[in-house]
């Protein structure tokens, strides 16, 4: 994976993970 994204930062690498986090948290579990 981290091949992929050689030149992202860690801040993007937070916010992504952050932003599916909350995403994936806001869904009501079925």
């Amino acid at each position: 994976m981290g091949e992929k994204f050689p030149k992202l930062e860690p801040r993007k690498i937070i916010k992504l993970f952050l932003s599916s986090y909350v995403f994936k948290n806001s869904k009501p579990p079925s």
